[in-house]
């Protein structure tokens, strides 16, 4: 049906592997023995503009539109989506694949969409998560750019199947038509061990990595190993997108890790799955299976991998699974702590306790498996009280930083309320009004339960948190800190908006 794709990643993500879904849909182009060229939006923008000028866009273009008070670089992301259609036309393909990761991407999605529509009728596909996104209109980023005419068809959930039967002409529920009026999702795939494997083959890895202290992290492939999720925390969306949590084989994934080894010679796998071990039969399995190739296949041992990890009580991890870990190449793990507070861990549904902590850090400085940890702040139900024990957390936990155990954590934001999240849904409970919801990350909330937690106090505590890691020489992402540099003006703009407004609504009380 078609003779040549062009399949794209969309921007705004950090460039430190190759994105998953290039890997996917050339795997299935393969499968179908469609010719087919890689493009990926954020390299290019990043090759063309520089490492710290990408920086800058990254931050911009972080909603759904281009928002900056800088007009010269609004105009240089414009003037990087037309030099991109540019090329992406000039391949003459007659189908167009664009894989989006997050809602975070959107911006770029479109404007790349609208350069590439001002230049060629080609016919357009979409998908990803961030084209699954449900914006606060009720409607998907992808029901959005269809209705723009900047796309033919999208995908809603697990394109496995049906973007594989769409090469083939066939049309299955999931795959969205811009003229139909009603959403449709794809069911959802009960066996994750029949669906077409991914291949790297054709994407130039020399594209990707991130420096740590003046050295190039090594080159490293994707794998999913789950999709869905054991946990349904409180302000994570994954509950939505997958109703259901399924496993492939231990079997049927390290087959796969042989595969892009013997393919290109990797030997670092992340595995973006939500949690590793959320099944920790699966979880034992693979380790058990990987460990076995690597005594029999001596140039398999230089193989590791890393992905995000669940934190249980102490009696569902024995100290077996971390000397599994590390036999089987577990180099290290993101690991949603959230909050140094009991208290709020359990409102977010964290069945984890303090001394869970410190037995799982004690057990990975004994075994030599690095951690990054993922923290939130300013939680809807956090005090001042709350807000402290975060601090002392990483106060206490600083030997852990010291000796390598803990390599990083994230500071982003303070918290965000995604739609179709349970916090979401608790709004009434909690008192929860959210403002400014074009935005798809809602940012801008206040709680009748929680009055003290302005948008100034959530703030606050997050420059303190940043301060302290900073002192205490937690490592952080650079892109992280550029956000922060980047929208302080923004934050102080927010801040003098609502003093000004008490001041009216005080005026008009008298």
């Amino acid at each position: 049906m078609y003779s040549k794709a062009v399949l794209i990643s969309s921007a705004n993500v950090i460039i430190d592997r190759p994105p998953a879904g290039l890997a996917f849909l050339a795997g299935i182009c393969e499968h179908n023995g469609l010719e087919y060229e890689i493009f990926d939006l954020n390299v290019y923008i990043k090759d063309m503009a520089g490492e710290e000028v990408w920086k800058q866009i990254e931050v911009v273009s972080a909603f759904m539109e281009f928002t900056s008070d800088n007009p010269a670089l609004i105009d240089l992301c414009n003037q990087l989506a037309n030099t991109a259609a540019d090329k992406i036309v000039s391949y003459n393909p007659d189908l167009i694949a664009i894989t989006s990761l997050s809602h975070m991407q959107i911006a770029w999605t479109t404007r790349i969409l609208q350069a590439i529509r001002e230049r060629s009728s080609v016919t357009i596909i979409a998908g990803g998560p961030g084209i699954s996104y449900e914006q606060t209109t009720g409607k998907t980023a992808g029901k959005i750019l269809a209705e723009k005419n900047l796309l033919d068809y999208y995908v809603l959930g697990e394109g496995d199947y049906v973007v594989d039967n769409f090469l083939k002409g066939h049309i299955e529920p999931g795959v969205n038509h811009k003229d139909d009026h009603n959403e449709v999702w794809v069911p959802q795939i009960d066996n994750l061990d029949n669906v077409i494997l991914p291949t790297y083959r054709k994407i130039n890895f020399n594209n990707y990595g991130i420096y740590v202290d003046g050295f190039k992290l090594p080159q490293t492939i994707n794998i999913t190993g789950s999709r869905g999720c054991v946990r349904r925390c409180t302000f994570c969306d994954v509950g939505h997108l997958w109703k259901k949590f399924r496993f492939r084989s231990a079997d049927n994934i390290v087959s796969e890790i042989l595969k892009h080894f013997d393919e290109t010679g990797c030997i670092e796998y992340f595995f973006n799955d939500s949690l590793i071990n959320g099944s920790l039969k699966q979880f034992r399995e693979v380790m058990e299976r990987l460990s076995e190739v690597k005594e029999h296949r001596k140039e398999l041992r230089s193989i590791r991998y890393s992905g995000q990890f669940i934190l249980r009580p102490k009696e569902q991890h024995p100290e077996s699974i971390f000397e599994l870990m590390k036999s089987s190449g577990c180099n290290h793990i993101q690991v949603g702590i959230e909050s140094g507070s009991e208290r709020v861990r359990e409102h977010m549904g964290k069945k984890f306790s303090n001394d869970d902590i410190a037995y799982h850090f004690e057990m990975c400085d004994k075994y030599g498996i690095k951690n990054f940890i993922l923290m939130f702040t300013a939680y809807p139900t956090e005090t001042p009280e709350d807000h402290q024990e975060t601090l002392d957390f990483y106060i206490k936990n600083q030997k852990y930083q010291i000796n390598d155990t803990i390599i990083g954590t994230n500071l982003i934001s303070p918290v965000v309320i995604l739609k179709n999240t349970p916090l979401y849904h608790m709004s009434n409970e909690l008192g929860i009004e959210i403002h400014d919801t074009e935005y798809a990350n809602m940012s801008n909330w206040t709680s009748s339960s929680n009055p003290e937690l302005t948008v100034k106090q959530r703030y606050k505590r997050y420059v303190e948190l940043a301060v302290l890691t900073t002192k205490l020489r937690y490592p952080k992402v650079t892109d992280e800190l550029v956000f922060l540099e980047i929208n302080t003006e923004e934050i102080k703009k927010e801040i003098k908006r609502q003093s000004k407004s008490n001041i009216i609504l005080l005026r008009e009380e008298k």
